[in-house]
């Protein structure tokens, strides 16, 4: 069997870039060049000259900086879109666009129009007493940006109006100016109103007749106030967290033999002189299911019966979702360990509404074993790589194995010097 081999990097600390995309708008109030065309050239030319026009808060010197053309480079298509990212970046201006004027059969010059932002010379917060500005620096790094425009200042009010809400002010408004100074330039003015704090009072439960509602409000995020909530969120309410709370009890129920249970609507009721919550969660709990059979196709490597002793399943139980989802990670450990670690895992779930019973049986799919090429190390920004290498007992060309891999993530989480909940972390691959 030809070898497939995969690259595997243990990653220390996570981390995460955002892609900045842009258009070529026509910039209004700028004049464009009587000559100027589109940037759609299919023909060699050279640079003679680059023109910047619009700009005022930053010099031409520093915007050529950061422009991938110079004079008497042969003109290349495919950096505008860097040149378009890299302006952007500097967030002063609402559009960016590039035109050229045909100089010759050999020679064009750029230009490059640009309509900027209004320059910010402060940004001032009127009526927030239960948000510092404190926290909303730490959380917008408001004083990073430069220059604004009225639609920037409404996206920004709304980030604000987000931060409130995680700390339960659900009617805050916030009116925003920006107001011109002597120095034409401006102050960012939001002026917010933040309305009393709402808070979560009753939590209540219908159509639940088997599951008692106390232990259903230990189990989810939205709980009802009480002298010691600030300890465990209590009485906090966040709307996104009602579909986690959906999810939670339906899972719950399709653990425990209620195949079809499900949250059928979520009711939010708002007092709106003490902006006090109620929420109620209906629920259909359906008939309760048992196991009739469960099989696992076998292979060479592992009996059918082999398989089925290691699953935590078996004929005669209840139907259990999160049972089925530990079959599955069963099933991808005993594949793993013989090299086959992107082993597929697919369950068949056939209920029979008759009689309340259900059948499953599980497919697997080995695809290719896996060899490991090389280990990168990232991450390690203090400790040295060769402390880190010396825990992994992984050598290059050998069998890759779900089992080799998890014992040397331990190894190295045993040294003691990374974040002990995601600080060691395997990232595969293929090449």
């Amino acid at each position: 069997m030809q070898k497939t081999f995969f690259r595997i990097v243990v990653i220390l600390f996570l981390g995460c870039a955002r892609c900045v995309t842009a258009s070529f708008p026509q910039v209004p109030g700028v004049s464009t060049p009587p000559e100027a065309q589109p940037v759609e050239i299919n023909k060699e030319y050279t640079i003679r000259d680059i023109h910047i026009i619009g700009n005022n808060l930053i010099t031409k010197e520093a915007l050529l900086a950061r422009i991938p053309y110079s004079r008497g480079d042969i003109f290349n298509q495919a950096k505008t879109g860097d040149l378009i990212r890299n302006l952007y970046a500097l967030q002063y201006f609402n559009t960016v666009s590039l035109e050229y004027d045909e100089i010759s059969d050999a020679n064009i010059d750029l230009y490059i129009l640009v309509q900027e932002k209004n320059k910010v010379e402060a940004i001032i917060f009127e009526g927030n007493y239960g948000l510092s500005e404190e926290d909303i620096e730490k959380e917008l790094k408001l004083s990073e940006i430069p220059a604004m425009d009225e639609e920037e200042l409404g996206s920004i009010a709304t980030k604000i109006k987000r931060l409130y809400a995680q700390k339960n002010y659900h009617s805050t408004t916030i009116e925003t100016e920006l107001q011109k100074t002597e120095h034409n330039t401006y102050k960012a003015i939001f002026r917010i109103t933040e309305g009393p704090v709402a808070v979560v009072r009753r939590v209540f439960f219908e159509g639940n007749s088997c599951v008692a509602s106390s232990d259903l409000r230990k189990m989810i995020f939205t709980r009802e106030d009480w002298l010691f909530g600030f300890l465990t969120k209590a009485g906090s309410y966040q709307p996104e967290m009602l579909n986690v709370d959906q999810y939670i009890i339906e899972n719950f129920y399709q653990s425990s033999g209620f195949l079809a249970a499900r949250v059928i609507e979520t009711e939010v009721q708002v007092d709106e002189p003490t902006q006090d919550i109620t929420v109620t969660y209906y629920i259909d709990e359906g008939p309760v299911f048992t196991l009739a059979s469960v099989s696992a196709l076998g292979n060479d490597l592992r009996t059918e019966q082999e398989l089925l002793n290691v699953l935590p399943i078996a004929p005669g139980q209840l139907y259990s979702k999160d049972g089925i989802r530990r079959s599955m990670d069963a099933l991808r450990a005993i594949w793993g360990s013989f090299g086959y670690i992107y082993a597929d895992i697919e369950p068949l779930v056939i209920p029979n509404f008759e009689e309340r019973t259900v059948d499953i049986t599980f497919n697997s799919e080995l695809g290719n074993k896996m060899f490991l090429n090389r280990v990168n190390i990232t991450g390690n920004t203090k400790t040295c790589d060769y402390v880190i290498r010396r825990m992994i007992g992984l050598c290059e060309g050998e069998l890759l194995s779900l089992p080799g891999m998890n014992k040397a993530k331990a190894d190295v989480a045993a040294l003691g010097f990374f974040d002990p909940q995601a600080g060691v972390e395997w990232k595969i691959t293929k090449i």
